[in-house]
C-alpha cells in the first residue's frame, strides 16, 4: 500500500516579538487555549493552562535540574520570540493526514547564580500544549531531573497504569486526589476533568537521547516528571533539547483519539524514507500465541494459511534458531522458508531477542543476513528499559534498519513518543498489556474494562501491537466472538498481527469480514456511547468503505448508532453482533443502509460488534 505524499504548508504566518517582561502569555490559533508563564512568589517559573477561560492545570512548575542547580528557580526572563506554524503531513494509523497548527513561543532565560542561558520552547495547539527545554551550552552537563509538573483538580478521574518497564500494566480508574504520593505512573495518563472542558492526556513526545519520563504523584495531587531508569543523574555533552512534555485537551473522546500532537513535535522523515516503497502496512499471521515456538516441519502449513487469509505477512517468532539439523544450519533452513513464502506472495517478519542486537558489531550482521535471505521486517524483544543508553539504542537500530530497508516492530518496549513520524519504518510496537496476557497456558486473563480503556489511554500515544482476535472458545475467557472480531478495527497497528491459529479464522462465519480489515485508516470517528472503561465505539473509513467497531466492557448494554457519517449515498452492509445465548456465536445482518439508518446493537458483557459498509455503485 503506497503511503500518501506529504503536503507542507510551513509558517503561513511568521511573527517575531521580543519583550523583556517577566510574564509571557501564548494562545492557540483559535484563541481557546492559553498558557500563562510567570514567576511565582518563590521565584519559580510556573505556568497555568486554560481553555475558554477555565483553568485546566495551574501553577505547574517549569525547569530542569542541571549541575546541582534548579534552572527553574532564580532565573531571569530575558525576552521571548514567537512564530506561527501550520503544516499538514501524511500520517498512518488513525487517519491519513495530520494537522500541525500551533503558536510557538521561545522563552529566553538566564539562571542568575550560574549564568547558564536556557530556553523554554512552548507550543499551544487548538487541542493542548507542548513544551521542552533547550540548553545551548557546549559544556558537559549533569542532568538530575526536571521540575516539570502538572496540577489538575483533585476531583478529576484518572486512568493509569504503573508498569514502567515494558508498559504492560492493567489500567486502573481512580480519583486523582486519592492517588498516594510517591505512586509512579507510566504515561500516557488520561483524565476526565471535573468541570469541563472534557478530557486531558499527559505524555511525552520526541524522546531522543534522553531518559524516558514517568509521572510521580506528589503532595497536593500533583504529577511530576520522574526518570525511573536514570533516577540519579546522567551526563550530556554539548547542547541538547529535552523531549516535549505534552498536555492534550479535548471536549470529547473523538478529539483525544484524533489528536496529532504526539507526532507533531517530531521531525519529518528524510526524503528517502518518506517516499520508500518498501515500507508497507499489512496484516500478519503469527504462530507463537496459539502453538508456541515455530516447528520447521509446520512452516509451509502456516504460510499456506497466511496466503488463504489474504494476509501480507507471516511472523516467525522465538524458536527458529532451533531449526538446526546435521545438513543445514538455522539460517539456511530459514532461507528456505522465506523463499517458499515469497512464492506464495507472503512476506516474512522475524523475531529476535535484543541481546543479539545490542551493539552495532552484532546488530548490523544480523540485519544484513536477514535482509539477504528476504526477510522484510524484524520484531525485536525484551528491551524493558527507558534509560538514556536504551533510547540511543532505539535510534541507532532504526537508523541501521532504514539503511537496509527493514521494517521494525518493538516488543518488550516503552511507550511510543511519535518517533514513527521520523522513522516511518517503525510499523508498530507493543508497550501495552495485550492479548498475550489473555491465555490459558499462562493462567492469565484481562479484565473486561481493560480493553475499553486502552483506546483512550495508551493508544493516544501511538500504534500498539495488541495482537487481537481469538476465536478458540477456551481462550476467550468470557469475551465474545464479536468482541474479538471488533478488536482488529479498534486497536491501531499498521502491521496488524492476528493472535489465533488461522484454522480458527478460516472456519469462522465472519472470515470474509476479518479478511477485509485494513491495517491503516483514512478517517476515525469516536461514536456517541463510548465511555472509558465501559464501551469503545468507532467508525473508521478506508477508501470508500466504512467499518463500525464496538467493544464492550463489564456491563451488558444496548447502543443506537446513527450512520450520519456515511453522507448522501447508499451502502451495502455486512454486520456481526453478539449472540445473546453463547459467546462463540453471532447475530448476522445484511442489507442496504444510508445516513438515515440507525444500528440497534445489543452487547453482552465482554461483547462486541463489527460491521462493514461498502459504497454501492
Amino acid at each position: 500500500m503506497a503511503r500518501l505524499k506529504p503536503r507542507y504548508f510551513l509558517l503561513l504566518g511568521l511573527i517575531w516579538a521580543v519583550t523583556a517582561q517577566a510574564k509571557v502569555t501564548v494562545s492557540s490559533p483559535n484563541k481557546e487555549i492559553q498558557a500563562k508563564v510567570r514567576f511565582d512568589p518563590q521565584g519559580r517559573l510556573v505556568y497555568t493552562l486554560e481553555k475558554g477561560g477555565q483553568p485546566i492545570c495551574a501553577d505547574c512548575r517549569l525547569g530542569i535540574f542541571l549541575d546541582d542547580q534548579d534552572l527553574g528557580r532564580g532565573s531571569q526572563l530575558l525576552n521571548s520570540q514567537s512564530k506561527y506554524i501550520q503544516e499538514t503531513y501524511a500520517t498512518r494509523g488513525v487517519h491519513n493526514l495530520a494537522n500541525n497548527h500551533c503558536q510557538e513561543v521561545l522563552i529566553n532565560l538566564r539562571h542568575q547564580t550560574t549564568q547558564i542561558p536556557w530556553q523554554v520552547q512552548m507550543r499551544i495547539y487548538n487541542d493542548g500544549m507542548a513544551y521542552r527545554y533547550v540548553i545551548a551550552s557546549d559544556k558537559t552537563h549533569v542532568i538530575q531531573g526536571e521540575a516539570s509538573s502538572w496540577f489538575f483538580a483533585p476531583e478529576a478521574t484518572v486512568w493509569y497504569q504503573t508498569n514502567l518497564s515494558c508498559y504492560e500494566g492493567i489500567y486502573q480508574e481512580a480519583r486523582l486526589g486519592d492517588l498516594k504520593p510517591g505512586l509512579e505512573i507510566g504515561p500516557p495518563l488520561t483524565l476526565r476533568l471535573p468541570q469541563g472542558p472534557g478530557y486531558a492526556v499527559v505524555t511525552e513526545g520526541n524522546l531522543v537521547n534522553y531518559s524516558g519520563m514517568a509521572l510521580r504523584v506528589t503532595e497536593q495531587s500533583g504529577l511530576q516528571a520522574y526518570f525511573h531508569d536514570d533516577p540519579k543523574d546522567w551526563k550530556h555533552e554539548g547542547p541538547f533539547k529535552t523531549p516535549w512534555r505534552l498536555t492534550i485537551i479535548s471536549d470529547d473522546l473523538n478529539g483525544l483519539v484524533n489528536s496529532d500532537m504526539v507526532t507533531n513535535v517530531c521531525p519529518p522523515p528524510s526524503a528517502e524514507l518518506d517516499q520508500a516503497d518498501w515500507i508497507q502496512p499489512g496484516r500478519s499471521v503469527w504462530q507463537w500465541w496459539s502453538v508456541g515456538s515455530p516447528k520447521l516441519e509446520e512452516q509451509t502449513w502456516w504460510i499456506d494459511r497466511t496466503r488463504d487469509m489474504g494476509a501480507e505477512y507471516y511472523l516467525i517468532d522465538d524458536g527458529w534458531r532451533l531449526w538446526q539439523t546435521e545438513e543445514k544450519g538455522c539460517w539456511d533452513q530459514l532461507a528456505d522458508v522465506v523463499a517458499y513464502a515469497k512464492k506464495q506472495g507472503v512476506g516474512i517478519w522475524l523475531w529476535c531477542h535484543n541481546r543479539y542486537l545490542r551493539e552495532s558489531i552484532t546488530r548490523r550482521p544480523f540485519l544484513e543476513k536477514a535482509k539477504a535471505i528476504g526477510v522484510q521486517g524484524v520484531k525485536i524483544d525484551f528491551m524493558n528499559n527507558e534509560s538514556v543508553a536504551m533510547m540511543q539504542w532505539y535510534e541507532e537500530t532504526l537508523a541501521e534498519a532504514a539503511l537496509l530497508q527493514m521494517m521494525v516492530n518493538f516488543h518488550g518496549t516503552s511507550k511510543p513518543t511519535g518517533r514513527s513520524r521520523t522513522w516511518p519504518h517503525e510499523m508498530t510496537r507493543e508497550g501495552v498489556r495485550a492479548q498475550e496476557y489473555h491465555i490459558t497456558r499462562y493462567n492469565r486473563t484481562l479484565p473486561f474494562a481493560h480493553d475499553t480503556i486502552l483506546p483512550f489511554t495508551r493508544y493516544i500515544a501511538g500504534h500498539g501491537d495488541y495482537t487481537p482476535c481469538v476465536f478458540e472458545l477456551k481462550e476467550m475467557r468470557g469475551y465474545s466472538w464479536a468482541h474479538e472480531l471488533a478488536e482488529t478495527a479498534i486497536f491501531t497497528s499498521p502491521v496488524l498481527h492476528y493472535a489465533d491459529n488461522p484454522a480458527n479464522y478460516l472456519s469462522n462465519p465472519a472470515v470474509d469480514l476479518l479478511k477485509a480489515i485494513p491495517p491503516v485508516w483514512d478517517v476515525t470517528v469516536v461514536l456517541p456511547g463510548s465511555k472509558i472503561g465501559q464501551c469503545a465505539a468507532f467508525a473508521r473509513r478506508h477508501g470508500d468503505t466504512w467499518f463500525v467497531a464496538v467493544i464492550n466492557g463489564p456491563q451488558a448494554r444496548a447502543l443506537d448508532i446513527k450512520l450520519d457519517f456515511l453522507g448522501d449515498q447508499t451502502y451495502s452492509s455486512l454486520q456481526y453482533g453478539d449472540d445473546s445465548q453463547r459467546a462463540d456465536g453471532y447475530t448476522v445482518a445484511q442489507g442496504p443502509v444510508t445516513q438515515e439508518s440507525v444500528l440497534k446493537i445489543n452487547l453482552r458483557t465482554g461483547g462486541g460488534y463489527l460491521g462493514r459498509f461498502v459504497l454501492q455503485p
